[in-house]
């Protein structure tokens, strides 16, 4: 009898030991899980004052809130100046819009409409590549290789990106 109430105990102990191991890796896996949510919240709190200070500066500056810039862009971007001459009536009509649209400025104005274009030459230029696609003769199956190529290009493009980035 001494012998099974022995090897109970130590079943017992081996239990409780095991049972406080796996205790002790969920309160560590707890505070890593923790200090990364502090991490985060930091990173995410540092960029929101950047973002929000940069904000009030512009509404100081301009009298208004610059939306479009906050909204696009965390990281103030080079800008350069050009001069546009406009007859009297489209000056007047691009007022109107700055007044009435919700930019901060006719700058602001031209940015919106110069980005729409370039969206709109880049829609342009995807229909020309799908019709492209389309003409371009009978459609066959899809080989092994013609897949890993399609991989491959698409690794050499993220590559070609994340350097460009990068330099």
């Amino acid at each position: 009898m001494g012998a099974v109430y022995l090897v109970t105990g130590a079943v017992y102990l081996v239990t409780k030991a095991v049972y406080l191991v796996t205790k002790a890796v969920y309160l560590v896996t707890k505070a890593v899980y923790l200090v990364t949510k502090a991490v985060y919240l930091v990173t995410l709190v540092t960029k929101t004052q950047f973002v929000s200070t940069h904000y009030l500066t512009l509404m100081t500056v301009n009298g208004k809130a610059c939306h479009n810039y906050c909204r696009e862009t965390k990281i103030p971007k080079p800008m350069t100046s050009i001069n546009i001459s406009l007859p009297d009536s489209m000056r007047a009509y691009v007022e109107q819009q700055v007044a009435n649209g919700g930019y901060s400025s006719a700058s602001e104005y031209f940015r919106e409409l110069v980005r729409q274009d370039q969206k709109h030459k880049e829609n342009e230029r995807l229909e020309a590549m799908l019709l492209e696609g389309l003409n371009s003769g009978t459609a066959t199956a899809m080989t092994t290789q013609d897949w890993e190529d399609v991989r491959q290009a698409v690794r050499e493009r993220i590559t070609k990106g994340k350097e460009q980035h990068q330099g």
